[in-house]
């Protein structure tokens, strides 16, 4: 087998990390040829690659890249949207409304990747349901490969803190699917519980709007914001954390998906606090290896004060989520799950 990745793609993305390593650690020969744009693009070379493939990867966001791919190379083509260009302008920014000319150039831009695609990866079940509900793609040329996580990246740390603080971590860029203003909310519940500090990392659209809220708004001094920290340094970062948050947004996109976080922490073994959603239970199990919780800071308050009071809880949901995650989630059963479902367009 050999795979072809290729178009405008950042390969230390999560989810493209995993399927690279992954298919390499089966064995699969893999060459990747990111490039900045199609018109700055080295098309013979490009081409000469295609022919060496059995299989062209177009990763996550290269929703522009699957007409010009399809037209220059023959060989099967197989794409990995993660998200709707739609959905999130529509129903997760809020910014544009369904039936006007912006919501209609962002619905095509999806369809039409969509449609000129071979194969088109999802990374729930719910996530295919609703590509094939929404852009009619027959569910033959649909199939679905859990985003998961490479282990070496987010190994465990020592845990080192002797400061009598329960710390609640959270790390994602601030978009309305991360939902970190409930985080925030959460915050302010506490202020009167010097034990509990939460340590949140990352940067993103919303971060001064947070940031405000946080600091003017309710004058929290039990959050820390430590801004963007680079991708190798996060489980270092995350050691200290006595629970983790994941995702509290309140639109469709956050009630399908399985975030990079939750894999992440997971690996890290620790306990997770995230939103109760249709996509999460696709993977993880309520009070077995998470814990989910109803979507307001004060449901979330009580998990966080519920996991604090029983440190054999927190334990028993840290040791399994890990056990989940290193059974079936890492990066080779990714990649084993990846060639399983392309098998009908390699045939």
């Amino acid at each position: 087998m050999r795979v072809l990745v290729t178009g405008v793609y950042d390969p230390g993305y999560n989810r493209n990390r995993v399927v690279v390593s992954g298919l390499r650690k089966l064995g699969v020969e893999v060459k990747e040829f990111p490039y900045v744009s199609k018109g700055k693009v080295d098309r013979s070379e490009l081409k000469a690659l295609g022919e060496w493939a059995d299989v062209v990867y177009l990763p996550p966001f290269t929703h522009f890249d699957v007409r010009f791919i399809k037209r220059l190379i023959k060989k099967p083509l197989v794409f990995d949207p993660l998200i709707s260009k739609y959905m999130t302008k529509v129903y997760d920014y809020k910014k544009v409304w369904k039936y006007s000319p912006r919501g209609f150039k962002n619905y095509f831009k999806d369809k039409l990747a969509l449609i000129k695609a071979d194969f088109i990866l999802c990374d729930t079940h719910q996530h295919l349901e609703y590509f094939h509900q929404t852009f009619n793609v027959p569910r033959h040329r649909l199939g679905v490969v859990p985003v998961g996580v490479v282990e070496e990246d987010f190994s465990l740390e020592p845990k080192t803190k002797e400061d009598g603080i329960f710390r609640v971590g959270f790390y994602g860029s601030f978009n309305p699917l991360q939902g970190v203003r409930k985080i925030v909310e959460t915050a302010n519940l506490f202020q009167i519980d010097k034990t509990v500090h939460f340590d949140v990392i990352g940067d993103g659209p919303l971060f001064k709007e947070i940031h405000e809220l946080a600091t003017n708004r309710f004058g929290l001094t039990n959050i820390t914001f430590h801004g963007l920290v680079p991708y190798d340094e996060l489980a270092k970062k995350m050691a200290p954390f006595d629970v983790c948050l994941g995702i509290f947004g309140d639109s469709k996109k956050a009630d399908i998906v399985v975030p990079n976080k939750v894999y992440h922490y997971a690996s890290l073994k620790k306990p997770i606090i995230t939103k109760d959603t249709v996509g999460i239970k696709e993977v993880f199990t309520n009070e077995k290896d998470v814990f989910l919780v109803n979507n307001t800071p004060e449901a979330i308050r009580e998990g966080i004060l519920k996991l604090r009071e029983n440190p054999a809880l927190r334990a028993s949901l840290a040791d399994q989520a890990y056990n989940t995650i290193h059974t079936g989630y890492n990066e080779v059963a990714i990649a084993q799950k990846f060639l399983d479902v392309i098998k009908p367009v390699l045939k």
